[in-house]
Parts: structure tokens; C-alpha cells; sequence
């Protein structure tokens, strides 16, 4: 074969694996926005994913700036599990590793609950469908912040606000996936999982960044605040508009 005409062919099959490519992005983008389209529960579910990556994971950003505020150089620390510690780690009531202590201590007791829950929560969470575990989960989420807001040096309201946080975490996050897999049919689980991951993304993404602004212009407290009516408009929405009744077991 004459070297010009072979030029000629690897460049046209380079050519045409390139729109295959492109073929395959945009068929992609199309069946993403027919399922968006046909199926309004789908939606329903993004919504709600983006509401509680939101407003979750704030707890990670809100919780160690109010322990660094509220514990580091305050001595009114009243608890005896702390005090044992405390003497057995040298952890100083003036010393600036008490509000990563106190973070620490709370997320200890988050992963017990969630470990003694599945003993415990099991049967329960069988017997209730996935729209009542989820509001369930966003209300429990609520009263933690608004226990949050309110806690100044009391470590115990810490406490029992991860209680409220986990008994939320429990309820609301793992039915995601299960609604996501009932809405989706075989041919297309793959792409219903993928956009539920990268909506959850975003949230995840834009909440620190909110909650950033929030801080800088007002306080922790009435951040707390904030976040809780935003829980409490997604309850609504959920009431509002039946979220997940084609999804429900009975």
C-alpha cells in the first residue's frame, strides 16, 4: 500500500473511533435525561440526596470549630468518663487536645450505636416502609442540631446529640441505595447509581461551602439553626409531594 494512502487510513479510523466516542458520551447524556424525564420519583430522590449531603455532612465542618471554640480554654468540663481519661492521658482541661478529645469521644459512641443498632433496629426497620424511615431520619438529624445549638461546655448534650445524629444516620442514609435500586430496572442500575454518586457529590461539595459563609457572617448556633430548618424544609417536601410511593414496600 502507497505510505500516503496509509496516512489517509489511520487518520480516518483515528477519525472514526473518535465519534464513536463521542456517540457513546452523548447516548450517555441522552438515556440520563430520558430517565430525569420519565421518571419523576428519580428526581424526587436526587433532591432528597442532595438535601441530606447538605445537610449531613456539616456535622464534620460545624461540630470541631464549636469544640475548638467552646473547649479550648474552658475549664467548666463536667463528665466522668472525660475525667478518667483525662487523668489517664494527661489530657489537661487548658490543653488545646481537649476539643479533638471531645470530637473523637463523640464519633466513638456514633460507631457503637450504629454497631449495636443492627441487633436492635433490624426487625424494626423491616417492618416500616422507606418513606417513614426517612423522615424518621431527617427528624432525628433535626433534634441533634437543634441540641447542637444549644450546647455551649455541656459535653453530656453533646452526647446525647450524637445519639439523635446516629438514631438519623441509621434511618435515613442507608434507605438511599435501597430506593435507588427499586426505581431502577436491571438495564439501567448502573446509571441511576451513578447519578444518585455524583449528586450526593455536589452536595457533599457545596455544603462546607455554605457553611463556610454562614460562619463568617454569624455563628455556629445559628448555623445549627439554619441547617435545621433546612431538614425541615425537606421534610415537607417529602410530605408534600408523597416522596418514594412508588418505591414503598408494603
Amino acid at each position: 500500500m502507497p505510505k500516503d494512502n496509509k496516512n489517509v487510513t489511520i487518520k480516518s479510523n483515528q477519525s472514526s473511533a473518535k465519534n464513536d466516542k463521542n456517540s457513546i458520551y452523548i447516548l450517555d447524556f441522552t438515556k440520563i435525561f430520558h430517565a430525569l424525564k420519565e421518571d419523576k420519583y428519580f428526581i424526587i430522590l436526587l433532591l432528597n440526596v442532595f438535601f441530606i449531603s447538605l445537610i449531613y455532612y456539616q456535622i464534620f465542618i460545624l461540630l470541631p470549630h464549636q469544640l475548638e471554640y467552646y473547649f479550648s480554654n474552658n475549664l467548666k468540663v463536667h463528665n466522668i468518663f472525660y475525667s478518667v481519661v483525662s487523668f489517664l492521658f494527661n489530657i489537661g482541661k487548658n490543653n488545646s487536645k481537649l476539643s479533638n478529645f471531645i470530637f473523637g469521644y463523640l464519633f466513638l459512641e456514633n460507631t457503637v450505636i450504629i454497631i449495636i443498632s443492627q441487633i436492635f433496629f433490624n426487625k424494626l426497620q423491616q417492618k416500616i416502609n422507606n418513606k417513614l424511615s426517612f423522615i424518621i431520619g431527617l427528624s432525628s438529624i433535626g433534634v441533634a442540631y437543634i441540641l447542637y445549638s444549644l450546647s455551649t461546655t455541656n459535653i453530656n448534650m453533646y452526647l446525647v446529640g450524637m445519639l439523635f445524629l446516629s438514631i438519623g444516620e441509621i434511618f435515613s442514609l442507608p434507605r438511599i441505595p435501597i430506593i435507588t435500586n427499586l426505581l431502577s430496572r436491571d438495564e439501567n442500575k448502573g446509571m441511576y447509581f451513578g447519578i444518585v454518586k455524583s449528586v450526593r457529590s455536589i452536595g457533599v461539595s457545596l455544603g462546607p461551602f455554605l457553611c463556610g459563609i454562614i460562619m463568617s457572617l454569624t455563628n455556629t448556633s445559628f448555623t445549627w439553626i439554619l441547617f435545621f430548618i433546612f431538614i425541615l424544609f425537606a421534610i415537607f417536601f417529602n410530605i408534600k409531594f408523597g416522596v418514594f410511593k412508588v418505591a414503598i414496600v408494603e
